[in-house]
């Protein structure tokens, strides 16, 4: 004849971390925010606004800014206009200064 026996309950343990898991909750926790946008080109830029909204929302740790950040109009010696070089010299570079203060 059979006899039944009851296994022992089964207790519920705490899964235990690897050090594997350990060292990916560790570096999860020194992550930072970086936002990099580039070739910015100001003041002939394509429209900033969308960018700076994004920038606003995420709230980055760091902001790097990389590429032509602004065109400088003012200091380039000739521009392209029509196909023909022409000359830049003499321009006023303060209106371009201002507005890339802005921008920052």
């Amino acid at each position: 004849m059979a006899r039944h026996v009851e296994a022992p309950p089964i207790k519920s343990e705490k899964p235990r971390r690897n050090k594997k898991e350990k060292l990916i909750q560790n570096s999860r926790s020194q992550m930072k925010k970086i936002i990099a946008i580039f070739d910015c080109h100001i003041p002939e830029n394509i429209g900033l606004k969308g960018v700076l909204e994004f920038i606003k929302d995420e709230k980055p740790q760091h902001l790097i800014l990389g590429g032509d950040i602004m065109n400088m109009n003012a200091l380039s010696r000739w521009e392209q206009a029509g196909g023909k070089s022409r000359k830049l010299e003499g321009q006023r570079y303060d209106k371009e200064i201002r507005m890339m203060n802005e921008f920052l």
